[in-house]
Parts: structure tokens; sequence; C-alpha cells
């Protein structure tokens, strides 16, 4: 809604008689400093996610609120318009990871203060997923862990999930399976802060999940409005529906209907504007490239990847998918970026092993036949004695949303009382 929010800030640039000579005077602490104040901080929008641009207005901003923090952007709004991925946003060009990742440091530090913590946390959260992303997991795992204390110290649940599903991933590559089901409970919490938008929250943790099913190709309990592509109505920001519509592709491309991905993504490509966003969609282009028979096509889309990502030591998602790339991730990196070929090697042995494990331990008939993930989560609790206002309140829905995941739970297991559900999910 680019237009309409520049329209609705030039007309208040005018009511509130702002102008340049305005701006050049050191505020007086009048109310309607403040005023000026709190339009210079939206004004930073204007530059999004030019973080540069973005911290020089907001330098401006607070000379003139002062030691006031904003009325306007509040901590309980989400962060980044719902993306839980720093570096999905913020990482605009290729080759400079570490100046954006200090860009976002000396934004955060502004920004975080004027909105009385909106954002706290996410500057870490870069800089562990940056860490995670070449490879370094022992750093990344102790950055992410520190994006979730002060994320929960502010209530910031976009970036405690950012941080939740990153420590997800070190634990693969850990095949530490308990460490996983802490990262997993942990989004529970992450939704469960006081004042979120709990609708577009749920709905970001079904994306997230769906990124992990994704990774471990168990596409039965990914959220059916994904499978689907049902957006409509669920009000995603461009940068959730750009993620909705990965997991929705993933799900396509395991399911083999490869044409269908390929032909989905070069109508939706100008859309997906962040490069590193783009990263992830070049492989999936290759692996269904790939699937049709087309190398030398799938070929092209791995060095475009290469191109965005390796000039920052980006090893780890070629690392992930080279098994479905079919050598193709390695001949790149041996060929263009022999530096980065230990290292790649050494975090894709990683990565096979610790996938080899927890798929074994969590993804080997671990739920009763058709249930989804959801429903068995309903279920387990029902088992364990919870009443629906109890199961309710737990997962962050209503009791009517518990009353009608239980009739599916016994209308697919057969049984028509709770007392059964304890034998069934043994």
């Amino acid at each position: 809604m680019n237009d309409e929010f520049n329209a609705l800030m030039d007309e208040l640039y005018t009511m509130l008689g702002i102008n340049g000579q305005v701006l050049m005077h050191r505020p007086d602490g009048s109310a309607d400093s403040h005023l000026i104040g709190e339009w210079l901080l939206l004004t930073s929008y204007r530059s999004f996610p030019h973080l540069g641009e973005m911290t020089v207005i907001l330098r401006q901003a607070a000379l003139f609120l002062g030691d006031q923090c904003s009325q306007v952007i509040l901590p309980t709004a989400l962060w980044c318009f719902g993306n839980y991925s720093p570096l999905t946003e913020f990482y605009t060009a290729p080759g400079e990871a570490d100046r954006e990742a200090e860009a976002l440091e000396k934004y955060i530090s502004i920004y975080s203060r004027l909105t009385n913590g909106h954002g706290s946390g996410a500057d870490v959260l870069f800089r562990a997923e940056l860490a995670y992303q070449r490879g370094d997991v022992s750093d990344a795992e102790i950055l992410a862990y520190k994006a979730a204390f002060i994320a929960e110290g502010k209530q910031q649940s976009v970036v405690q999930l950012g941080a939740s599903i990153l420590l997800a991933h070190v634990a693969l590559h850990k095949s530490d399976t308990a460490g996983w089901q802490r990262a997993i409970a942990s989004m529970e919490r992450a939704a469960s802060f006081d004042y979120q938008d709990t609708f577009v929250i749920r709905s970001l943790l079904d994306i997230i999940r769906g990124v992990l099913l994704n990774e471990f190709q168990d596409q039965t309990n990914i959220a059916e409005w994904l499978k689907n592509a049902d957006f409509a109505g669920r009000c995603l920001s461009p940068a959730m529906t750009n993620c909705a519509l990965f997991v929705h592709l993933s799900y396509l491309m395991h399911q083999g209907e490869v044409a269908r991905v390929i032909g989905t993504l070069q109508a939706a490509w100008p859309d997906l504007l962040s490069p590193y966003g783009n990263l992830f969609a070049c492989f999936v282009m290759a692996i269904s490239h790939m699937s049709l028979g087309n190398r030398a096509q799938a070929a092209e889309f791995v060095e475009l990847a290469a191109r965005r990502a390796l000039p920052d030591g980006l090893v780890s998602p070629f690392a992930a998918y080279s098994r479905l790339l079919g050598g193709l991730a390695d001949e790149v990196i041996e060929r263009d970026y022999p530096a980065l070929v230990d290292k790649f090697r050494a975090v894709r042995k990683r990565f096979s092993g610790g996938w080899s494990t927890l798929r074994e331990a969590l993804f080997s008939g671990e739920l009763p036949p058709d249930l989804t993930e959801r429903e068995y989560e309903v279920a387990k609790l029902a088992a364990e004695g919870l009443r629906n206002n109890e199961i309710a309140k737990k997962l962050v829905v209503t009791e009517s949303t518990v009353r009608t995941h239980l009739r599916a739970v016994f209308q697919k297991l057969q049984i028509d009382r709770r007392a059964k559900l304890v034998e069934k999910l043994k």
C-alpha cells in the first residue's frame, strides 16, 4: 500500500506545516515538535529497506521526539510486517552482508529506543542468520539465543519466531532431536504474547512449520491453506505472502508438480524483490528443471544463486539442496568458488547426517494416519487431560476451533470419547 501511505504522509506534511526550514530548526519540545518527530519516524519507512537512508531520518526524528517514545509505532505491532528473517529483508546487495549487519545495528539502536522496544533483537538475529548460512553453527546458536532473550524481554514475537526457526536448523546440523523439539515449543511461547495479532501470528506459525516440514519432505502436516495457496483473507503482508508462496511451491515440488512450480515462479518472479528471497526461488526452479531433465537450465539458476550468495560465503543453502540438485551445487562451487569448497563439503556432510537422524526420529510414523499436525497437538493435549478451554488457551485458538479439531480427530481415529485417545496416540 505504498501509494496510499505516501499520499497520507504528504497530506500530514501539509497539515503540520512542515517545511525544510522547520526541519532545520532545533525542536522546542512542544506538541508540534513531537508530531513532527512522529512524522519523521514514519517517513523513514519511505526508504525501507535501505538502512543507511532510514537511519539518517531516524536521527532527525530522535531530536524532535526527545526522551519520549512514539505513540504511533508501538512495540505490539508486527516487526518488519511479519517477516521473521531480517536477512531476507535487509540483505539487499551481494557481497555487502557484513556492512548491512553493522547498518542494522545502528538502525535498531535508535529505532528500538524511539518505539519502546519495537524490533528489539532483530540486529542480533541478522548476525545469527548470517553465521548459520556461512556454516558457523556454534556462533549462530549463541547469537540466536541472544536474539531470543532480547526479543522476549520486549515481547517481539516475530523476532523470537525467527530465532526459534534458526535454532531448529542449528539442531538439525547437530543431530539434536531434543534441541529441535525445544525450538518448536518456543514458537508457541512467542505466539502467546499479549496484544499480538494472533490471527496473523498463527498464519506465520503455519508458514514456519511449513518451511521445516518441507525441509524434511514431510508434506502431510503442512497447513491446508498453504498447500492450496489460499492466501485471501489472511491479512498477509507482501513479505509473508512471499514466504507462504515459497512453502506452497516447495510443497508442489515435492509432490512432483514441477511444471506448475516453474510456471508459477515465472509469473511471480518480478515481485520477489529480495536477493536473499530470490536465492531460494532459484533453488526451487533449479530442482524443478532437473526433474524435467533440463540440466542446462537448472545449472543457470544454481549459478544465479551462487552469484547472489557466495560472495558473502553463504554456503549452507547450497549444502541443504545439494542432494536434490544432483551435484550441480558441488560443480558450481568447485569451479567458480574454490576457496569455499572445504567449508561447503563440511557443511553438506553435517547437514546430511543431521537430516537423516532427525527425520528418522521425528517423522517416521510419529503421527497417526491422516491427522494434521494441529489435530495431533489438540489430541495429545486432550489425552493429557486438558479441557477444551485449557487447550484453546495453550494453543492461542478459540474453543470452537478446539472442538472442530477434536471432531475431526474422533472421526479419523474412529473413536467416540476422549478416554480412548491415550491408547490411539501411543
